[in-house]
C-alpha cells in the first residue's frame, strides 16, 4: 500500500455540512470529509484515464478525512464516545485520573458526562476546530431586497487553520501514474464546501514529503482485549460466511 499525505490550509472560511438541506445550520462538520476531497479529484476525472476506474470506482484508492493538525503536527482524532469525565472537570489527557472509558466495560457512574473535543495522537484532549456562525438571506431579484422568510444560517470552519489527510492506494502502480494523478488532481489552490459564491471555500492543498506521525496505541488494554477507535463507519464481516456481524 502506498500512502500520500497532504496538508490543507484554509485560505477562506469553509462551510461543510453533514447533509445537503438548505434550512437550519446544516449540521456543520468540524473536519473535511474524504468524500469532498475525492470530489476535488473527480473534477479532473478525464485526466485519470486509463486509471479512472481504479481511482474512482474500484474502492482501492481511499481518500481519508482531513482532521485538524495538532501540536505534534499530526491530524487529531475524533474523541471516542466511550470517554467520560466528571461534570465540571477539564482533564488534559484521556489517561488522567477520573476519566472513565466505558469501552472497557467500566460504568461511569452518576455525575459523569462524555468528553468533548478532539484527541491528539499523544492522548491529549484538544478543543474542536474554530468555527463562525453566519446569517444569510436570499435576494428577491424583482426588487433586489432580502426575500421575506429566507433568512438562514451557516457555520464555517474559520480561515487560517491547518488540516491533514492521507490518500491510500491499494493497487499495483508500477509506473507511478496513479500516484502522479492523485497528487496533481488534489493539490493546489482549490475550492471546497458550500457558499463558494459568498467568498467561502478557498483552500491550499500541498503534498508532504514526510508522512504524518503514526498514531500510538493508548495504554488501555484489559484482559488481553484490544480497543479499536473507529475513524469512519465500519462494517465487520464474518470470514466464514461473508455476512456482516
Amino acid at each position: 500500500m502506498k500512502s500520500i499525505h497532504f496538508e490543507v490550509n484554509l485560505l477562506d472560511d469553509v462551510v461543510l455540512t453533514g447533509h445537503s438541506a438548505r434550512t437550519g445550520t446544516g449540521d456543520a462538520l468540524g473536519f473535511i470529509p474524504g468524500a469532498a476531497l475525492r470530489g476535488l479529484a473527480a473534477e479532473r476525472y478525464g485526466e485519470a484515464e486509463p486509471n479512472a476506474w481504479d481511482v474512482f470506482h474500484s474502492g482501492r484508492v481511499v481518500f481519508g478525512d482531513a482532521r485538524q493538525l495538532c501540536g505534534s503536527d499530526s491530524p487529531a482524532l475524533p474523541m471516542p464516545l466511550s470517554f467520560h469525565a466528571q461534570k465540571g472537570a477539564a482533564p488534559q489527557r484521556v489517561e488522567a485520573d477520573g476519566v472513565v472509558n466505558t469501552g472497557l466495560r467500566t460504568a461511569p457512574g452518576p455525575g459523569f458526562k462524555p468528553l468533548r473535543g478532539q484527541l491528539s495522537t499523544t492522548g491529549e484532549v484538544l478543543p474542536l476546530p474554530n468555527t463562525e456562525l453566519y446569517a444569510r438571506t436570499a435576494i428577491n431579484f424583482e426588487d433586489g431586497r432580502a426575500d421575506e422568510g429566507q433568512l438562514y444560517f451557516t457555520t464555517a470552519l474559520t480561515a487560517g487553520q491547518r488540516f491533514g489527510f492521507a490518500v491510500d492506494i491499494h493497487l499495483p502502480d508500477a509506473d507511478g501514474s496513479v500516484e502522479q494523478f492523485v497528487r496533481r488532481a488534489v493539490g493546489g489552490q482549490r475550492s471546497l464546501g458550500r457558499s463558494r459564491g459568498a467568498h467561502h471555500g478557498r483552500v491550499d492543498i500541498q503534498a508532504r514529503e514526510q508522512p504524518f506521525a503514526a498514531t500510538p496505541t493508548l495504554d488501555r488494554s484489559v484482559d488481553g482485549r484490544v480497543t479499536l477507535l473507529l475513524l469512519s463507519e465500519t462494517c465487520l464481516i464474518d470470514e466464514d460466511s461473508g455476512t456482516p456481524t
